[in-house]
């Protein structure tokens, strides 16, 4: 998680996060190996849902592969359930702990 591109709103974290994937992945719409994602997301902790903005695939060597970019729209903002113990959740629980960190300090 890229902590120095963490924004919070309200109840809404918007944050990035990397994922090196080892072995490599691959899917139909990319025809190389998937070395690193990077997706940037948005979070709300009341509803414990997210929905991902941005997404980026990376080669071997960091080269872009591929970049979705996603339209949120307010009926469907937040449209994935955060699943007990998956990675969006520890990703949401590094947010809420580094932005109490932020609070605390310019207090």
């Amino acid at each position: 998680m890229d902590a120095s591109s963490l924004k919070k709103y309200d109840d809404d974290y918007y944050v990035w996060a990397l994922e090196e994937h080892d072995p490599p992945i691959s899917i139909e719409s990319i025809d190389k190996k998937i070395y690193k994602t990077r997706t940037y997301l948005i979070i709300n902790k009341p509803s414990k849902r997210y929905n991902i903005i941005q997404i980026i695939f990376y080669d071997i060597n960091n080269n872009v592969l591929k970049s979705y970019s996603y339209n949120i729209s307010e009926p469907v903002k937040y449209a994935s359930p955060i699943l007990e113990g998956s990675k969006i959740e520890s990703v949401m629980i590094k947010c809420i702990m580094l932005s109490d960190i932020k609070k605390a300090k310019s207090n």
